[in-house]
C-alpha cells in the first residue's frame, strides 16, 4: 500500500476546462464526458525523472486532476505486476527491448481504498480511477490534424444498451456453435487421458498475448499498444480477484509474450480485414501455446456486433485453459491450440472505450475457464 507520506513527490496539475459534453458521434458509447488540459511538458518531465529515481520515494509521480466537481490527487509509482519477470514483446520473430516505466498504478491521497492505475506516455496520462462512487476514466485522443484532447467519464456515463442487442447474441451464439462442432477429437483419447489436476495453490494465468496490425495501427506505436493492454489485464484481474472457483481464489493473470505485428503481412492468412471471427480464431489457435496457459488475439475488425470468442474450457484436453496443442477433428494431420480466444475493440465501427473491452475480455476469459455459452 503507497504511504500518503513521501519525502519527495512530483506535482502535476491537471485542470478542468470548464466543458461537459454530452455523447456524440465522436464517442457514441459515452453519454457524457468532460475534457481537460494540463501542463504536458511538465508532466513529461516528472515521468523522466520518475524513471531515472533510484529508490521508491524519488520515483512516486502525483497528479492533481479536477473533474466532476471533484478534486482527484493520484499518488503513483511504477507498477509492472501485470507482466512476468521474463516478459518479451516479439515483432516478426525478433525480440525487442522495451522499458515500460510508463506504466503506474497506486491510491487517492484522500482514499485509502480506492485505486488507480494509467500510464504516461509523451506527456499525456490515461488510465482509471476506482473510487467509493464508482470508477472515472481519464482518456486521451490524437487527432489527424494533430492536436490531441483529454476528457473524463464516469462508469455510469457509458451507454451499456449498444452492448445488449439482439443480434450481437444471436451472432455470437451462432459463431460458439461453429466452433464446438470444430473440437478437438477428444472422444477416443479420453479413455486414456487423466483429468487435468488443479494444484490450489497455483493461481497465476501465464498468457501470451497477439496484437495484430489493425490493432497496432489504431495505438500507433509499441508504446501505446502496451499500456492498453496493461490497462485491460489490470481490470481483468481486479474481476477475478473477487472470483471464488470451487475454492480457488485470488486468480491473476500476467503477460509472458506480446506479440505485435507492426506493419502488414501480405503473407500472412491473418492480413485480411474480412476474416469472420471464428476463421480468425482458427488461424490463431493453429499455433502452438504450450508455454502458456492461454493465449488471446487483439484486434480491431467489426464483426457486426460479436465482440470475441473463445474455445470452452472443458476437463481433459477439451478446450479451455491449458489445452495442448492437439489433432484438429475435421481436418486429419492438421493440429492446433484450444486454450485459445480473440477480442474485437471495436462495434459496429466504433471504437471501444475500456471499459467495455474490460468486460470483453474477461468475459472471454471465463468461457477459456469453463463458463458456458448462455
Amino acid at each position: 500500500m503507497l504511504s500518503a507520506h513521501y519525502a519527495v513527490v512530483f506535482l502535476i496539475s491537471l485542470r478542468l476546462c470548464l466543458l461537459g459534453c454530452n455523447g456524440d458521434k465522436i464517442r457514441p458509447f459515452l453519454t457524457y464526458y468532460e475534457t481537460v488540459s494540463y501542463n504536458r511538458d511538465q508532466l513529461f518531465k516528472d515521468h523522466q525523472r520518475s524513471k531515472r529515481a533510484t529508490n521508491q520515494v524519488q520515483s512516486t509521480v502525483q497528479i492533481e486532476i479536477f473533474g466532476y466537481n471533484r478534486n482527484f490527487e493520484l499518488m503513483l509509482r511504477r507498477d509492472r505486476s501485470v507482466f512476468t519477470d521474463d516478459f518479451k514483446v516479439m515483432s516478426d520473430d525478433t525480440s525487442i527491448p522495451i522499458d515500460i516505466s510508463f506504466v503506474y498504478s497506486g491510491i487517492l491521497k484522500d482514499e485509502g481504498e480506492s485505486f488507480c492505475h494509467g500510464s504516461v506516455i509523451d506527456g499525456y496520462f490515461h488510465g482509471s480511477i476506482q473510487t467509493r462512487n464508482g470508477t472515472f476514466y481519464i482518456e486521451y485522443e490524437k487527432h489527424d490534424n494533430g492536436t490531441v484532447e483529454s476528457y473524463i467519464y464516469h462508469e455510469k456515463d457509458i451507454d451499456y444498451s449498444l452492448m445488449k442487442d439482439v443480434k450481437s447474441f444471436e451472432l455470437s451464439l451462432k459463431k460458439y456453435e461453429f466452433l464446438e462442432r470444430m473440437k478437438w477429437n477428444s472422444k477416443e483419447e479420453s479413455v486414456t487421458r487423466t483429468k487435468r489436476s488443479v494444484d490450489m495453490s497455483r493461481t497465476t494465468c501465464l498468457m501470451q498475448l497477439k496484437a495484430d496490425y489493425l490493432f497496432f495501427k489504431r495505438f500507433r506505436n509499441l508504446q501505446e499498444a502496451i499500456s492498453q493492454i496493461a490497462g485491460y489485464m489490470r481490470s481483468v484481474n481486479a474481476i477475478y480477484d473477487q472470483v471464488n472457483f470451487n475454492g480457488i481464489k485470488h486468480i491473476n493473470f500476467k503477460v509472458k509474450v506480446l506479440n505485435i505485428i507492426q506493419e502488414k503481412q501480405p503473407d500472412n492468412a491473418m492480413n485480411s480485414a474480412y476474416i469472420g471471427p471464428e476463421k480468425l480464431l482458427m488461424l490463431h489457435s493453429s499455433y502452438n501455446y504450450n508455454n502458456v496457459c492461454l493465449s488471446y488475439l487483439l484486434t480491431n475488425r467489426d464483426y457486426n456486433g460479436v465482440l470475441g470468442v473463445a474455445w470452452t474450457g472443458k476437463e481433459g484436453n477439451n478446450g479451455g485453459i491449458c489445452s495442448m496443442f492437439s489433432k484438429l477433428k475435421d481436418a486429419p494431420g492438421t493440429e492446433g491450440s484450444l486454450n485459445t480466444g480473440i477480442v474485437t475493440i471495436q462495434k459496429y465501427g466504433q471504437y471501444l472505450p475500456p471499459r467495455l473491452i474490460h468486460i470483453t475480455l474477461a468475459h472471454e476469459i471465463g468461457h477459456s475457464l469453463g463458463s458456458p455459452v448462455r
